[in-house]
């Protein structure tokens, strides 16, 4: 049996007195205790929101309870699973404050999406402030300041939502692409390879790896690059690029440093 619980101190709480128990449709089990925290024991397989709608009379409410319970939303809730869950006035605080962060997020995007970047990181280092270490949002203030030419902070927020997801290659992207800026060209080609040992078919990490070691001066094996990119991506765009990147490089013209983006 797993136990799940956001941050609740579980050990002798089973034991503790309980202000009874009661069976839910599922084989669900439900128990309160006498410090108000709300015991579930999962019988078969269920959704989040038919579980929310149990034990608090709202579905609304099942995201909260997968985030309060650390368990994948999507997924359900486990056969099994003993879940600790707060009392309804609690969970309602919880959605509040989470509503909030994602007002603050949202807003960060439209700021980001207007070219508005330090404003943008602005508001999404006020969701953090909220609700801190979301992966999506930091993500999203590192591209923002990596837009904003700040480099130092937005390649701390990228390290702290790779800390949170290590195998993204959106992630290790944006540190190849701040990397590169830098003219850290041998940390950006490390980032471009561990994106594309995630995700093969991610074409601007293959033409900016291409490039890079055009950067480094690694002709041979650039070249070798290119060839490889126009290989796996005969259709795309970009493979007209990496062609006269090739004979830019072959002829002596490329132009070190020289942005992926158009």
């Amino acid at each position: 049996m797993r136990i799940q619980g956001a941050g609740l101190v579980v050990v002798g709480l089973l034991t503790a007195a309980m202000a009874g128990c009661a069976a839910l449709s599922g084989g669900a089990r439900v128990r309160e205790s006498s410090s108000g925290q709300i015991v579930v024991e999962a019988g078969g397989s269920q959704s989040f929101d038919e579980l929310a709608d149990q034990v608090y009379g709202d579905p609304k409410l099942g995201r909260a309870v997968a985030e309060a319970s650390r368990l994948p939303y999507a997924e359900g809730v486990p056969r099994g699973a003993l879940l600790v869950l707060p009392p309804r006035e609690k969970l309602q605080d919880r959605v509040a404050v989470e509503r909030y962060s994602e007002e603050l997020f949202e807003a960060g995007l439209a700021a980001a999406d207007a070219g508005a970047y330090r404003e943008a990181a602005q508001s999404f280092r006020k969701s953090l402030e909220v609700t801190p270490g979301r992966p999506d949002v930091l993500y999203n203030l590192g591209l923002a300041l990596l837009q904003a030419g700040e480099y130092e902070a937005a390649e701390k927020a990228l390290r702290e939502c790779l800390d949170e997801r290590p195998d993204d290659p959106a992630v290790h992207y944006a540190l190849g692409s701040l990397y590169r800026k830098r003219r850290a060209y041998r940390r950006a080609l490390a980032e471009f390879d561990a994106t594309l040992e995630e995700d093969r078919r991610h074409t601007k990490a293959a033409f900016a790896r291409a490039r890079t070691l055009a950067d480094l001066g690694e002709i041979s094996d650039a070249e070798q690059a290119y060839r490889q990119f126009m290989r796996d991506f005969p259709d795309d765009p970009w493979a007209d690029r990496a062609r006269q990147d090739l004979e830019d490089l072959q002829e002596g013209t490329a132009d070190p440093g020289a942005p992926v983006e158009p």
